[in-house]
C-alpha cells in the first residue's frame, strides 16, 4: 500500500494543486490513508446496517399472542433497534467527514475537476441526511431508558447544521473556482 500511496501522492502533486503551496497539499495527501480506511468502514457499516434491519424485521415477526410473548417481542425489537439506530448514526458522522474533506479539496483541487469535489460534497451531504433519517425513524423503537432516545435529537440537529454549512461552503468554493 505504501507504493500505491507514493504513486497517488505524485499524481495529486502534479495534477491537483493549482495555487496553494505544497504544505497544504501535503495535509490533504496525508488524508489519503484516512479515505482508504473510510471506504472500508463504510462497507462494514453498510453490512452492519443491513444486518440490523434484518434483526428488526425478525423481532417484529415474533409471536405476540400472550403477555409473555408480547413482552419478549417488545424487548427483541428494542434490542434490535439499538443497532439499527447506532449504525446509521455512525454512517452520518462518516459522511460528514467525507463532506469536510470534499469541501476542503474544492478550494485546492484541479480547477478542471472541481465539479467532482462538488459532486462528492453533495453526495456526502445526502448520505449524512439519509442516515439521519434512518436514526430518526428508529428512535421510537428504542427501549425507553436507552440514552440515544434522549441524546440523538440534539446530535442530529448539530450534525444537520454542520452538514448544511459545509455543503454550502463546498458549493460556494466550487462555484467560485468554476467562474474564475
Amino acid at each position: 500500500h505504501a507504493a500505491q500511496f507514493g504513486v497517488l501522492d505524485d499524481v495529486v502533486a502534479r495534477h491537483e494543486v493549482d495555487q496553494l503551496g505544497t504544505q497544504t497539499l501535503g495535509q490533504r495527501v496525508g488524508q489519503i490513508p484516512f479515505l482508504v480506511g473510510l471506504t472500508l468502514v463504510a462497507d462494514q457499516a453498510a453490512e452492519a446496517d443491513a444486518a440490523a434491519y434484518l434483526d428488526v424485521v425478525a423481532a417484529r415477526r415474533l409471536p405476540r399472542d400472550g403477555d409473555a410473548e408480547r413482552a419478549a417481542r417488545k424487548a427483541a425489537i428494542g434490542e434490535a433497534s439499538v443497532a439499527a439506530t447506532e449504525v446509521p448514526l455512525r454512517v452520518a458522522r462518516l459522511a460528514a467527514k467525507v463532506l469536510d474533506l470534499a469541501a476542503s479539496i474544492a478550494s485546492i483541487g484541479n480547477r478542471n475537476a472541481v465539479s467532482d469535489a462538488g459532486t462528492a460534497a453533495l453526495l456526502a451531504a445526502a448520505a449524512a441526511r439519509g442516515a439521519a433519517l434512518n436514526v430518526r425513524i428508529n428512535l421510537p423503537s428504542l427501549p425507553d431508558a436507552h440514552p440515544l432516545r434522549a441524546e440523538a435529537p440534539a446530535r442530529l440537529a448539530e450534525l444537520d447544521s454542520s452538514v448544511t454549512k459545509r455543503e454550502a461552503e463546498a458549493i460556494a468554493a466550487v462555484s467560485q473556482r468554476m467562474s474564475a
